[in-house]
């Protein structure tokens, strides 16, 4: 991803958050006119950076897969040795258990809403029913004589 312009990331994350990019532009630039052009050339950045791009989602799902099968990925790599030979091997990366953990846990959060979670209608405060679970605490206190 080139380096954009703080003006454009803060549009983007405007957009995201729900403005339209002609406001977003308005906002970041300080200023009411705003041409057409500028707002044509700050949608396409959008849709190449943005991460909802189909082609990264594509490749975010493709890897996702890869990582929860636990599947290895085999990289070519060169390396010069001492005497100054090159030498062509191939790197074996596996993924850890952290990062099937990760990846595992991402999935559910982000498909799978917590259950139990209910919103009270009289005050507006969200609470988690955690009857259904089992919970260990451990509390280390340091106490002063």
């Amino acid at each position: 991803m080139p380096k954009l312009l703080q003006k454009t990331i803060d549009a983007i994350n405007l957009v995201n958050n729900g403005a339209d990019p002609r406001t977003a532009l308005q906002i970041t630039n300080n200023k009411a006119d705003i041409s057409n052009v500028a707002v044509y050339k700050f949608k396409e950045k959008y849709k190449k950076y943005s991460l909802l791009n189909p082609k990264l989602i594509k490749s975010a799902n493709s890897q996702i897969k890869r990582i929860l099968s636990g599947e290895v990925r085999e990289v070519p790599k060169q390396a010069v040795t001492k005497s100054g030979d090159v030498v062509d091997y191939i790197d074996v990366i596996a993924p850890s258990d952290s990062n099937i953990l990760a990846a595992a846990d991402m999935v559910y959060s982000r498909f799978e809403p917590l259950k139990g979670a209910q919103e009270e209608q009289n005050t507006g405060n969200t609470y988690v029913d955690l009857s259904q679970y089992q919970v260990q605490v451990n509390v280390n206190r340091v106490t002063s004589d």
